[in-house]
């Protein structure tokens, strides 16, 4: 999912007219001083990745769930995103099926 996120970032950023690293593409306009992006806001905590992607054009890829079939969240406004200055960040958390252990992964939008 991380390196989904980061191809289609290259992807619209290639595509794009604007290339400026000030801007914010993991959170959409008014979510985030910076946000411009195509994904939805968390709202400063976590939320389901299938409604994080809802409305993008990789929305269709994942079901919102790890391997075992437990729910990936996003984070892409609040601690610990990073969206006050390039190079910004988001999260995505999964529980793991053993002894209470979580997943993080820090996705960051490439410069």
């Amino acid at each position: 999912m991380a390196a989904t996120l980061q191809a289609a970032y290259n992807s619209y950023s290639q595509s794009s007219a604007i290339h400026n690293s000030n801007i914010d593409w993991f959170a959409p306009s008014g979510c985030t001083p910076s946000g411009s992006g195509p994904f939805q806001c968390s709202n400063g905590g976590y939320i389901d990745l299938s409604q994080f992607l809802s409305g993008s054009g990789i929305a269709s890829r994942f079901n919102g769930a790890n391997a075992w079939g437990l729910p990936v969240l996003a984070n892409n406004s609040g601690n610990p995103a990073n969206d006050v200055a390039s190079p910004f960040t988001m999260i995505l958390q999964s529980p793991l099926p053993w002894m209470g252990e979580t997943l993080q992964a820090t996705i960051v939008q490439p410069l």
